[in-house]
């Protein structure tokens, strides 16, 4: 009975082991519609494993929307630690080279493929904020969850800057991003709504077909 009960214990642990080396492999997720043409591509907030609870929520979130809607969002795992937030995944934004140097190895890990616009969720919406005052993008972005301070507002590009009215750690700055962004090229689009650090499945949803109309 003991050898049986050994041998069962090696056997999950082999499991588990394959498993762990499957996902660390995985790189990106298409989430919805997967046949779509249209193509949004999603980037996440600060995560341990990028498999959190948060994070899979999310991703279930733009699953949903994507199939009633019809189209495909690619949801990329983070090719960066921050030290600065507990060496979590994340999607540097320090300065300008760095932001776009980012951005050069997002387009790397896309091969190509057209996109048709980009959210942000958390430390991904900070980390648009900061991409839409250095590069002309030519699609949407959407930001939830996050705020900033405006550096270049000559670029001009659609920012919707979503926010719930209880997120306590970042609702003021994000008033504060759209205040300085007025009368700039830059456009941004401030929707608040009644949570608080959340992914407002209904409102994203209706935002989106407006885009994709």
């Amino acid at each position: 009975m003991d050898k049986r009960y050994g041998f069962i214990v090696i056997l999950m642990l082999l499991a588990a082991v394959f498993l762990f080396n499957k996902y660390k492999k995985v790189q990106s997720i298409e989430l919805g519609s997967p046949s779509s043409y249209i193509t949004w591509v999603y980037l996440c907030g600060l995560t341990c494993d990028w498999y959190d609870s948060l994070e899979l929520e999310n991703r279930n979130k733009l699953s949903v929307i994507g199939k009633k809607l019809g189209i495909k969002f690619i949801a990329l795992k983070p090719m960066f630690r921050c030290i600065q937030f507990d060496n979590k995944l994340c999607w540097p934004h320090d300065s300008r080279e760095e932001t776009l140097r980012v951005y050069d190895q997002i387009l790397n890990k896309l091969s190509g493929i057209k996109i048709s616009g980009f959210i942000g969720f958390s430390n991904g919406g900070f980390f648009l904020n900061k991409l839409v005052q250095y590069k002309q993008l030519n699609v949407p972005a959407i930001s939830i969850g996050s705020a900033g301070y405006l550096e270049n507002g000559s670029y001009k590009n659609n920012l919707y800057l979503l926010i719930g009215k209880q997120d306590i750690y970042h609702n003021e700055g994000a008033h504060q991003l759209y205040e300085q962004s007025k009368n700039k090229a830059l456009n941004i689009h401030l929707i608040e709504y009644e949570d608080g650090h959340v992914m407002p499945e209904r409102l994203l949803e209706s935002l989106v077909l407006d885009l994709i109309d």
